[in-house]
């Protein structure tokens, strides 16, 4: 899941900023697991569907000259700090890259097995010249999420996965951490087109 360093984000990461602040990391892990003990897993990935198909309504609505450009916003909650200066394209990419991961790892703990990888934060950075492309490779990700969480039903819910900020995950709470993921990044996408001067709907 690597990609190449963006040197935007390695400015972040040098001046500290990078990473969640303590508290909204405990509350992320709590709700998190709460919603995961019980929220039913049809309502998370209708919510799921939901939140990466207004993203991608979104940035299909936009000239590709606005989708490139990169926008500086506040940062919500769940964000990353250096996240807050991306492009529309940028942030569905991250998108793109985070789905694609989540899928692996709910395929590996849904069939007893180790993912294999280390997830880091820095790993799932974006590329500053990210493009149109995206759009589409975002709607590819998310048939094969929903494809993958489909096929295994009510997800194993025993075995865990290291988050970096969130510690140890079962598959029923990292398809919660998905969903949530991508609503954070609709509000992102949102925000970055009100910025630009598009009456963004929220």
């Amino acid at each position: 899941m690597k990609t190449d360093r963006d040197p935007v984000n390695d400015q972040s990461r040098q001046r500290g900023d990078a990473g969640l602040p303590a508290l909204e990391r405990w509350a992320g892990g709590v709700g998190v697991k709460l919603f995961a003990s019980f929220g039913s897993r049809e309502r998370v990935v209708d919510a799921f569907r939901s939140e990466a198909e207004r993203v991608i309504a979104l940035a299909a609505a936009v000239p590709e000259e606005v989708g490139r450009s990169p926008a500086r916003v506040r940062r919500a909650a769940g964000m990353e700090p250096s996240s807050c200066d991306w492009s529309v394209y940028m942030a569905l990419e991250h998108l793109v890259i985070v789905n694609r991961g989540i899928t692996a790892v709910i395929h590996a703990l849904c069939a007893d097995q180790n993912p294999g990888v280390e997830i880091r934060i820095e790993d799932i950075q974006p590329h500053v010249d990210a493009g149109p492309e995206q759009i589409e490779a975002l709607g590819r990700a998310v048939d094969r999420y929903i494809e993958i969480v489909e096929r295994f039903g009510g997800l194993n819910c025993r075995e865990r996965y290291l988050h970096p900020w969130f510690g140890p995950l079962t598959a029923c709470e990292w398809n919660v951490l998905a969903a949530w993921h991508n609503r954070i990044h609709r509000g992102q996408v949102q925000r970055v087109l009100r910025a630009k001067g598009f009456a963004a709907p929220r």
